[in-house]
């Protein structure tokens, strides 16, 4: 799964998205890329992911 955002608004500090969730059925091959998991630096604070299989959760470390 790809997710693209396209757009803010205009706003110039960030872009934010709350939440995800998608359902359905893989077809085709698996990505063979490897796991997402980590610590990345962003301009609003550390984000933390962690990925499980095909799961990834993840939050802010904000205060």
């Amino acid at each position: 799964m790809r997710l693209i955002i396209r757009s803010n608004w205009g706003y110039a500090t960030y872009t934010e998205m709350m939440e995800l969730e998608a359902y359905g059925t893989p077809v085709g091959t698996a990505d063979t890329r490897g796991s997402v998991s980590g610590v990345y630096s962003t301009n609003y604070n550390l984000l933390k992911l962690i990925q499980t299989g095909h799961r990834v959760e993840g939050c802010y470390d904000w205060g």
